[in-house]
């Protein structure tokens, strides 16, 4: 497998939300926000460090990020998993393995989409209220 280390700097960013997807990243040094626009501003979903994965659902399911990445920290140095790389890998593997990964993948994707139709609804419910 190609793997290519890529080093940055706090408020660059790794990739935005929207963008396509061609490799994910493990988190070598350093933290990473994931964010994800709302109404116009940007939140942080979550704070990940060294040993986190980002950007292995789209590899599953070929979609746009969902998020963006921007690193927090004074620098921070990933591992770039091209998905050029990791297909060749993933097509080799038994079809159970690749059945059980992209149920996982489909739940949490679908997870997502729940909690965020449920933040709209509480925001809109407190904003009337």
């Amino acid at each position: 497998m190609i793997k290519h280390v890529i080093k940055l700097r706090k408020d660059d960013i790794l990739f935005s939300e929207g963008e396509p997807s061609k490799a994910m990243y493990i988190i070598e040094h350093g933290k990473i926000a994931i964010t994800k626009i709302k109404k116009g501003s940007k939140v942080v979903l979550a704070e990940l460090e060294a040993g986190d994965l980002i950007g292995e659902m789209a590899f599953f399911d070929n979609s746009m990020r969902s998020a963006g990445a921007k690193v927090i920290s004074p620098t921070a140095s990933l591992a770039e998993l091209p998905y050029s790389s990791l297909r060749q890998e993933y097509k080799d593997m038994p079809i159970w393995i690749k059945t059980i990964i992209k149920s996982i993948n489909n739940n949490l994707r679908t997870a997502n989409d729940r909690i965020q139709y449920l933040e709209d609804v509480i925001k809109d419910l407190i904003k009337y209220n």
